[in-house]
């Protein structure tokens, strides 16, 4: 009798491109943690190749993450859809201050109460000048997904919200560090160029 072949045709190309992947020296150096090992199979399953620098590795993770959350049809899944900008944001200044509480607190994980996270939501969404009635709705609604999970933003403890796994609050903040004018970013890196974390 025949046998079964033990992977589907696209199960093997998948393989395949993670051992291309793997062989390249740009991409070698992305496979140094079981998170990257992870990360990089999900996007060369979705992408059908891998990307070559960190930056990129966890940016386009952070992407694939938010469009399967949209799609899966979840109780986030229109917040997501219809407030992207505002969530991609609040995952940045929220990632960055839980860097400061962890720098301050001397490397200790840091986490954010729903209280603090309500009004980094609050601030976002009033820089982007959501109309005072929609923006309570809005805080409630964003706040109340975290609790289950919003991307990354998860509630690890009750009553405590951050982030799963460091090296992604770690690019977060980097994200939120990086976003805007240069001589905005120049004045962020100088201020916490002095900080070891």
């Amino acid at each position: 009798p025949r046998s079964t072949p033990l992977y589907s045709s696209a199960a093997s190309d998948v393989y395949k491109r993670q051992h291309e992947a793997a062989a390249e020296p740009a991409t070698q150096r992305l496979l140094t943690t079981p998170l990257q090992v992870t990360i990089l199979t999900a996007l060369v399953q979705q992408l059908g190749r891998a990307p070559r620098e960190r930056w990129n590795l966890f940016s386009r993770y952070f992407a694939y993450t938010f469009d399967r959350e949209i799609e899966r049809g979840t109780y986030a899944s229109a917040l997501l859809a219809e407030h992207r900008s505002h969530i991609e944001r609040i995952h940045a200044r929220v990632a960055l201050l839980l860097q400061v509480e962890a720098e301050r607190d001397g490397g200790a994980a840091a986490r954010m109460t729903k209280a603090r996270l309500e009004e980094v939501i609050a601030e976002v969404l009033a820089e982007d000048e959501v109309a005072k009635e929609q923006r309570k709705e809005l805080i409630h609604e964003i706040a109340s997904a975290a609790e289950n999970r919003l991307v990354f933003l998860v509630e690890p403890e009750p009553g405590k919200f951050g982030f799963e796994i460091r090296s992604l609050q770690e690019f977060m903040a980097a994200w939120a560090l990086s976003a805007g004018r240069d001589s905005e970013v120049e004045a962020r890196l100088y201020q916490v160029s002095k900080a070891p974390m």
